[in-house]
């Protein structure tokens, strides 16, 4: 952040790294703290609109109250399941479950926790740093 309050940069964490998300009040850019799957806390800055908002965004875009599409991109042009959208505005979660989707802005969530998944190459190094043990967690399922 500059002394604007602006990002100068941006980094990326995939999901699969975290075990949960604590996210501050909604903001235009607001804090969040990791959760790292290897014991790690980290306090970031989370913006809430996308990228492109204050590019080709209007004022009402860059309040960050709602999402708004400007581009369309079919399926096979991104490789992706489902039709996708170049957003502005409000940046997006999207959950997909028995062929239904459902789109929520970033602004209303306020925690993600990761569940443990034993299918998970890592699932053991994951369970251990979370204080759990694999093999017992494994004897309960069978």
């Amino acid at each position: 952040m500059n002394a604007a309050d602006q990002p100068t940069g941006i980094d990326f964490v995939s999901f699969d790294e975290l075990s949960a998300v604590m996210f501050a009040p909604s903001k235009l850019i607001r804090a969040a703290k990791l959760f790292h799957d290897d014991g790690r806390e980290e306090v970031v800055f989370v913006p809430l609109p996308y990228g492109l908002t204050g590019a080709i965004g209007n004022e009402y875009d860059r309040a960050g109250q709602m999402t708004r599409f400007v581009a369309h991109l079919d399926d096979k042009e991104i490789g992706m399941l489902g039709a996708s959208g170049i957003g502005v505005g409000q940046q997006d979660f999207s959950l997909r479950r028995d062929g239904a989707s459902t789109l929520f802005g970033l602004g209303s969530v306020a925690e993600i926790s990761f569940p443990l998944d034993m299918r998970d190459p890592r699932f053991d190094e994951k369970a251990r740093h979370r204080g759990i043990d694999p093999d017992e967690i494994r004897s309960r399922t069978v």
